[in-house]
């Protein structure tokens, strides 16, 4: 395990304390879409004291971050043990398809 996974795993953790101060923990993560390889970065900030991923309504534990956005049309969901995620796009039948997975993930 490197140094900013370890680093990265001990901030997710003091997300998960249920600390009552308003905190909010920023992060960036390479996004990898499945055909075209990397696309950018991923900006990620959390806000325990409000449950909010990026803005959004997130539920928060221990092992993980899952938020949905665009109504309900890109799912979100962020692994805390293993320091990345993916992000799922719904396809016009409906179906969530993987758009992107969010890896190499270190705070801002």
């Amino acid at each position: 395990m490197t140094y900013a996974t370890r680093t990265l795993l001990v901030a997710l953790s003091v997300l998960a304390s249920g600390s009552t101060m308003a905190q909010t923990q920023r992060m960036s993560c390479e996004s990898w879409h499945p055909s075209m390889g990397r696309t950018g970065d991923f900006a990620l900030a959390v806000d325990t004291s409000k449950n909010l991923c990026n803005g959004s309504a997130c539920t928060i534990s221990d092992t993980e971050l899952r938020w949905s956005e665009g109504g309900g049309n890109h799912q979100y969901s962020f692994n805390r043990t293993l320091g990345k995620g993916q992000i799922l796009a719904t396809d016009a039948a409906g179906v969530p398809q993987k758009y992107a997975e969010l890896k190499n993930c270190k705070v801002m």
